[in-house]
């Protein structure tokens, strides 16, 4: 019942399958390939691609398909409509000690977090995630913060929690109790729960338009001492705070 309104437009379904198996693929993909990953006739995917390819969403390249300029255009255009993201570099940069880490902003997206901006830090440092990604919200410290800010019931979870490493949470006890855990202290912390050897401590806020953002900070987790986190925090707070301010009689 939940997905019966899929059946109304199974085209529309498999051509964001398509673009979706495209966005994952470096180089270019055959119409078999294509096919055989989305799981649909070979015939049915030309009709698609042919399409797609019409509209700018893909083009052809060595008797293959990769994703096409209109990609980029509706990206951007999806991207200037989040106004944080217009102040979020100047903002984090105001930051005594924010502005030497690694600041990110993501949105919740179902159960991930899409990642929307990105300042990096004036130290060498290799993370996962990078603007247009995703990560889960089980494993990030914005997506523990993010579930923090919804109900109990409004935190709809996976049969089965995603683990990227070994001490990532795949317990939905767990999880409720680290949500719990963000809710009480204004913040949540990833540690070592998306890559080895990393920390992030993050916060989120909730906009008008009902929609969660969350900030985090990426350190590697032998520089952390309980005087950098406790000023991380408060400067992740500030920037949060910053970019969405609280509606008139708010709070």
């Amino acid at each position: 019942m939940g997905n019966s309104h899929r059946a109304t437009a199974p085209a529309v379904v498999r051509a964001v399958r398509i673009l979706s198996y495209l966005a994952e693929r470096p180089h270019a993909q055959r119409l078999t390939a294509i096919a055989g990953a989305v799981g649909i006739p070979v015939s049915s995917t030309a009709a698609i691609c042919n399409a797609l390819e019409a509209e700018r969403m893909i083009v052809r390249r060595n008797e293959g398909y990769v994703l096409g300029p209109l990609n980029v255009e509706l990206a951007q255009r999806f991207l200037s409509q989040l106004q944080p993201l217009s102040a979020f570099a100047d903002v984090v940069a105001d930051h005594q000690h924010l502005r030497h880490e690694t600041v990110q902003m993501a949105l919740l997206d179902g159960f991930d977090m899409l990642y929307v901006a990105r300042r990096d830090s004036d130290q060498p440092l290799l993370i996962s995630s990078a603007v247009g990604k995703r990560l889960p919200v089980n494993c990030s410290a914005v997506g523990k913060a993010s579930l923090a800010l919804l109900p109990p019931e409004q935190r709809v979870l996976p049969e089965q929690l995603p683990v990227l490493t070994e001490h990532s949470i795949d317990d939905p006890r767990a999880l409720a109790a680290a949500v719990e855990e963000a809710a009480e202290r204004g913040y949540a912390v990833d540690d070592e729960e998306t890559s080895l050897g990393v920390m992030c401590f993050g916060v989120a806020r909730k906009t008008p338009r009902h929609e969660i953002y969350g900030i985090s900070a990426t350190l590697l987790k032998s520089r952390v001492t309980p005087e950098l986190r406790d000023a991380i925090v408060a400067d992740l707070i500030s920037t949060a705070d910053a970019l969405f301010p609280s509606p008139p009689g708010e709070s």
